[in-house]
C-alpha cells in the first residue's frame, strides 16, 4: 500500500481507468483523505441499465457500495422491473439526487412484462427534495398521470419515451414545474392538449407521427420560445394525413408569435420539396422573432446546390443538415418502426432505415434480390414467422448471408418453433448461423417458442443446451415458451436447471420463461419454492407475472 500511496494522482487515475467503478470504489474508500478525494467524482453518478450486469453485480453494488454513497449521488440511471422492484424501498433515501433515468430493457424483455407496481417508487422519487430531471424510457399512461399528480415544484426537465404511442391523457394534472418536455406522440392534436398542462414550458422536444389538423382554439403557452420537431420514417394506413413542407409550417406557424429557436429533424422524407432550398427556407419565413434555425433531413431525393451541407448515403439517400448536427432524441418508438418483409422482389431504401427483418419461410427467394451490407446497415433483430424448418434450403442460404453480411447492430432473433423438436432446431440454427467468431458472436437476445421436444425420449434436453450456447456463445438474454413439464423432464431439480445455464451462457443476465401450465400448485412447488431459496441467498432475482389472469400462462422472469 505504501508503494501505491507514493504514485501521483495522474497516474493512479490512469490505473483507476481498469478497474470497474464498483470494485475501485469499495477498495479505496475511508483509506485516508487523499484517496477520498481522488475518488469523490466517481460517486456522483452511476448508470446500472447496462443489460450486461448480473445480478450478484448488481447486489453487490447495493449491498456494498450503496450504503457509503447515497447521500453522494447525484444522478441515478435504472433499467428493468427488476431494479425498479428492488430501489421501491431506498429511493426515498437519495436525498441529493438531481437526476433519474428509468430505462426498461427493451430487447427479449418486451412491454408485455413490463408490469411492476411502480406506484409508490415514483411517489417517492417525485418527493425528493433536489430532484429537478426525470426521464422515463416506455412509460404507460397510468404512470404519467402518477407523475403530474404528485410531481414536485423542482422537477423542471421531463423526458418521456413511449415504444406504442397511445396517450389520452385521461386522468393528467397540471404540472406548473415543467420547463422542458421531451415526447414523442402520434398527432399534433395530442400535442396541442398536452400542452395545456405544461402552462410554464420554456421548451418542446416532440417526435410526431401524423400532422393532423389542430381543431379547436390553441392557446400556447407564453413561455414556449424553443422547439425540436422530429418527424418522418412512419408508413400506416392508419395515418391518414400527409407529410409535406406546408403541414410542417402550418404547424410551426402556431407558434411564430414566440419561437426564438426551431430544430427540425426529418427521416427517410419523400417529400421533394423539404430539399428544395427556398421552399424548405419557406417554412420559417413567418417567424418573425426566429434567432436560431437548424435542421437534419434525411431523404431520397438529391438535395439542389444551395444546401450548404450535403453527405451522401448508401443507396443514392442524402441528409442535408446544418452545422453542428442536430442530433433525434426518438430512437426507440413507433415512428421508425419500420419492418422489411423477406418477400418483397427488391430491398428499397426503406431497408435502411429498418431495425426488423421478418423472413416469410412459405416464400422463395426472388431472383433479383441483390444482397449487400448496406441494405442492413441498421438491421437489428431477424424474426422468422414461420417455424424455421419450413424454410426452403435457398431461404436458410440467403438468411445466412444475411447474418454474415449485417453489422453488428444485428443481436436479436425471434423464431417459432412450437412444431419443432429440439434435434431440429438445432440443426437448422447451425445452417443458419455462418461458421466464424465474428458472426457465433452477433446474436445476444434469443426469443423462441418450443415444446422443447417432448417426443424425443431419447434426447436429453441438456444437449439441447449445450448445443445452444455453442451457436449463440454471447446470449445475454433468452426467452423460452415453453410447456410445464419440459424442464422437469431432463433435470432433478430447478436448481439444477438455473446452474446449467449459468455454466453454459456465461454472458446471460436475463432468463424468460413463459409456461403453459397444467397444474398450477406443482409449478408453485418445483419452480417458486427453489427460485425463492434463491433469492433469500442473492443468487438471483426474479419475478411472476400472470398475463392472462387465470393462471394457464405464467411468465418467470430471472434476473441471473
Amino acid at each position: 500500500m505504501n508503494c501505491l500511496e507514493g504514485l501521483p494522482d495522474e497516474l493512479f487515475l490512469i490505473i483507476s481507468s481498469y478497474l470497474h467503478k464498483f470494485d475501485l470504489l469499495y477498495a479505496f474508500t475511508n483509506l485516508n483523505q487523499r484517496f477520498q478525494q481522488i475518488i469523490l467524482p466517481y460517486v456522483y453518478e452511476f448508470d446500472l441499465s447496462n443489460d450486461k450486469l448480473s445480478y450478484e453485480h448488481f447486489w453487490f453494488f447495493y449491498d456494498k457500495i450503496l450504503p457509503l454513497f447515497i447521500q453522494n449521488i447525484r444522478s441515478l440511471k435504472l433499467g428493468g422491473i427488476h431494479q425498479l422492484e428492488l430501489f421501491q424501498e431506498n429511493i426515498r433515501n437519495f436525498n441529493n439526487l438531481q437526476s433519474i433515468h428509468i430505462k426498461c430493457a427493451k430487447n427479449v424483455i418486451e412491454h408485455e412484462i413490463l408490469v411492476v407496481n411502480e406506484r409508490q417508487f415514483f411517489v417517492d422519487a417525485l418527493h425528493l427534495p433536489f430532484l429537478s430531471e426525470m426521464t422515463v424510457m416506455f412509460i404507460k399512461e397510468e404512470t404519467l398521470n402518477i407523475i403530474s399528480s404528485c410531481i414536485s415544484p423542482k422537477l423542471e426537465n421531463l423526458t418521456l419515451i413511449l415504444e406504442y404511442i397511445d396517450f389520452n391523457f385521461n386522468g393528467l394534472s397540471i404540472m406548473p414545474s415543467i420547463k422542458q418536455l421531451t415526447i414523442n406522440l402520434k398527432t399534433m392534436n395530442e400535442t396541442m392538449k398536452l400542452l395545456s398542462f405544461v402552462p410554464n414550458i420554456e421548451k418542446l422536444s416532440l417526435s410526431v407521427i401524423g400532422f393532423d389538423m389542430v381543431a379547436g382554439l390553441i392557446e400556447i403557452p407564453k413561455q414556449l420560445q424553443k422547439l425540436q420537431l422530429e418527424f418522418g420514417a412512419f408508413r400506416s394506413w392508419m395515418i391518414k394525413s400527409s407529410l409535406s413542407v406546408e403541414t410542417v409550417k402550418s404547424f410551426v406557424n402556431l407558434f411564430k408569435n414566440q419561437l426564438h429557436s426551431l430544430t427540425l429533424i426529418g427521416i427517410s422524407i419523400r417529400d421533394k420539396d423539404f430539399v428544395d432550398f427556398n421552399k424548405f427556407q419557406n417554412i420559417i419565413s413567418d417567424l418573425n422573432h426566429l434567432q436560431n434555425f437548424e435542421y437534419c433531413i434525411n431523404t431520397i431525393h438529391r438535395p439542389d446546390s444551395l444546401f450548404m451541407n450535403v453527405e451522401k448515403l448508401p443507396e443514392s439517400t442524402y441528409n442535408v443538415f446544418t452545422i453542428p448536427r442536430p442530433q433525434p432524441f426518438d430512437t426507440f418508438s413507433e415512428r421508425l418502426k419500420c419492418r422489411q418483409s423477406f418477400s418483397l422482389t427488391h430491398v428499397t431504401y426503406r431497408s435502411i432505415n429498418c431495425d426488423t427483418l421478418d423472413v416469410d419461410c412459405m416464400s422463395g427467394v426472388p431472383r433479383t434480390w441483390k444482397l449487400n451490407a448496406d441494405s442492413f446497415a441498421n438491421l437489428q433483430t431477424i424474426h422468422f414467422v414461420d417455424p424455421i424448418d419450413d424454410c426452403s434450403d435457398e431461404m436458410r442460404m440467403c438468411t445466412a448471408k444475411i447474418i454474415a453480411i449485417s453489422s453488428s447492430k444485428l443481436q436479436h432473433i425471434k423464431m417459432d418453433c412450437s412444431g419443432e423438436g429440439t434435434i431440429k432446431i438445432c440443426h437448422r440454427l447451425k445452417e443458419m448461423i455462418p461458421h466464424g467468431q465474428e458472426n457465433l458472436s452477433k446474436i445476444q437476445y434469443l426469443q423462441m417458442s418450443t415444446s422443447m421436444g417432448r417426443s424425443e425420449s431419447n434426447y436429453d434436453k441438456r444437449t439441447f443446451f449445450i448445443e445452444l450456447s455453442t451457436i449463440f456463445p454471447n446470449l445475454k438474454a433468452m426467452r423460452l415458451w415453453i410447456e410445464q413439464d419440459s424442464i422437469g423432464n431432463s433435470y432433478e431439480t430447478f436448481s439444477q436447471f438455473i446452474d446449467d445455464i449459468r455454466a453454459k451462457f456465461k454472458s446471460m443476465t436475463m432468463l424468460i420463461l413463459g409456461m403453459w401450465l397444467l397444474d398450477s400448485e406443482k409449478f408453485r412447488n418445483y419452480y417458486t419454492d427453489v427460485l425463492n431459496q434463491l433469492k433469500e441467498n442473492n443468487s438471483l432475482y426474479y419475478t411472476v407475472i400472470d398475463r392472462d389472469g387465470n393462471n394457464a400462462f405464467l411468465i418467470l422472469n430471472i434476473w441471473l
